[in-house]
């Protein structure tokens, strides 16, 4: 029977891009702490991610500004975004839908990757770690490594959680990284693809595999889950 619901973050629980306008507009103020003038660099960071998406952000940038980009320009930029402040909100409704299944019973974990930093940053602006009995940063668990789809980190979850296989319910945004390795341990899974959420469109090579376009469908499709019964009374193990 389903015991337990293990969720992604980013993009899953909240939406990402908030944080990565924030980050690259602080890494932009950065820049122009260093060049010593102001020159609209948050606004070209930001015009490089709507057109061309979140790889070499700043490089990129940097050569639209004209500025070389030196290692230690690139090091204060990251470090710039890895480090700032996020003001960050969850979708509407995913506090009642943690809160509905932890009163079901279920028990919760967060399995997320991305520097420690970054991520103990996000999970303390959207105040979540009261609902989880477990969160697993995979960064700690040896560095990117150990980012999914490496196995350590759900490997460490189940037995954080003592739960495997058809007890588990992943939920994540990204059918390569979240999804294909859950499965591969047995777990059942549920893909997230928020309309204009980075991942929405990547393409998963589970066909049949559950689908929610907002948290309500979320909700009604693990709900079904858990209301799913097969012929001897138990869940079914099925999606």
């Amino acid at each position: 029977m389903l015991r337990a619901v293990v969720f992604d973050l980013d993009d899953t629980l909240y939406p990402e891009k908030d944080f990565v306008v924030g980050g690259l507009l602080k890494a932009g103020e950065e820049l122009e702490r260093i060049i010593g003038k102001e020159v609209g660099a948050g606004a070209i960071f930001l015009e490089v991610l709507e057109r061309e998406g979140v790889s070499k952000i700043f490089d990129k940038g940097l050569a639209m500004l004209g500025v070389d980009h030196t290692p230690q320009i690139l090091e204060r930029l990251v470090f710039a975004y890895r480090n700032h402040q996020p003001k960050l909100a969850l979708f509407p409704r995913v506090p009642e839908l943690l809160e509905e299944l932890r009163h079901k019973g279920l028990r919760l974990a967060l399995l997320t990757d991305g520097p420690v930093e970054c991520q103990k940053a996000k999970i303390e602006a959207l105040d979540i770690s009261r609902f989880f009995d477990h969160i697993v940063l995979t960064h700690e668990l040896g560095g990117r490594d150990f980012y999914k789809p490496c196995m350590a980190g759900f490997e460490t979850v189940e037995i954080l959680l003592g739960a495997r296989g058809q007890e588990i319910l992943m939920v994540g945004d990204r059918p390569h990284a979240d999804l294909e390795p859950a499965s591969k341990r047995g777990w059942k899974t549920i893909r997230v693809a928020y309309p204009g959420q980075f991942h929405a469109t990547d393409e998963d090579v589970d066909e049949a595999r559950p689908v929610a376009r907002s948290v309500q469908e979320l909700r009604n499709l693990i709900l079904a889950l858990l209301n799913q019964k097969d012929a001897q009374g138990f869940p079914s193990t099925s999606h």
